[in-house]
């Protein structure tokens, strides 16, 4: 463990750091009578103050944490920082470039949180089941996301998604059951399998040209999509895609693989 320049204050229920490491373990710290965390430092390479790096689970034994305070800069923020802090209902501005697995995982008291422009990959799972959670906003500099991102945020009622995703994973927003409208990136070319599962108030979202796969059970049981065009770039639409969207009317040109789709399952279907 690097020295830390600065100290710690430990009582009963809050705790207060200051320091300056290139990496930073926390182990000997978390406890679960702490409530309150109070963080001003940084996480810094010598040669480049870029880089720098959170450890895994960090605060993950932290179980009776509400609140930090502060801002946490560096390269990587270490997965499941926050996991199984069900209490936390205020997180710490994010100014890192990568974010590991299931960072915010369980974190059922979780209402928001702010993501700073510079974030390049945020890891799979990361807010899964924080069912306070109502609004993200992913900066545009994010060029990867993970599996299972929002997985049960069923209070998650809008997202802003960057322009440039190419691939939304597996489970993405599945039981979503709040969010309504969604507006997928230009230059997404994949829609993983159950990414929408359950999100039974999505209202008909507008699939970008260059869209070449849409996963098995993407969208089912999506019933408040009553109609959805799908581009001629569309190659694959996986079994089951729009099980469960009743009444559903699939748009798009004469001879592509929508029109055979929608035949073959019983849809609607609208040329364009």
């Amino acid at each position: 463990m690097p020295a830390l320049c600065g100290g710690v204050q430990n009582t009963l229920e809050s705790m207060q750091l200051t320091f300056s490491a290139t990496e930073l373990h926390l182990d000997e710290f978390t406890s679960d009578r702490v409530t309150r965390i109070v963080f001003n430092g940084r996480v810094l390479d010598d040669s480049d103050w870029d880089y720098g790096s959170y450890s895994d689970g960090l605060f993950t034994k932290c179980r009776q944490l509400k609140e930090v305070i502060g801002c946490f800069e560096g390269w990587y923020l270490g997965s499941g920082c926050f996991e199984n802090c069900s209490l936390l209902e205020c997180a710490p501005s994010l100014k890192v470039k990568q974010m590991g697995d299931n960072i915010f995982k369980n974190c059922g008291s979780l209402v928001n949180v702010h993501l700073s422009n510079g974030l390049k990959s945020i890891g799979s799972r990361s807010f899964e089941k924080c069912i306070k959670l109502e609004d993200l906003y992913i900066p545009d500099t994010v060029e990867h996301i993970g599996d299972g991102l929002c997985c049960g945020c069923t209070s998650l009622k809008s997202v802003h998604m960057p322009n440039g995703i190419t691939e939304l994973g597996y489970e993405i927003f599945r039981d979503c059951i709040k969010l309504s409208k969604i507006y997928l990136p230009n230059a997404l070319m994949k829609i993983g399998a159950r990414a929408f599962e359950n999100c039974s108030n999505l209202q008909s979202p507008w699939i970008p040209n260059g869209l070449t796969e849409i996963g098995e059970r993407a969208f089912v049981g999506c019933k408040s999509i009553k109609e959805i065009w799908i581009p001629e770039s569309v190659i694959t639409i996986g079994e089951g895609a729009f099980d469960q969207c009743t009444g559903l009317i699939i748009k798009g040109k004469r001879g592509s693989l929508a029109e055979k789709y929608a035949k073959y399952n019983g849809f609607s279907f609208v040329p364009d």
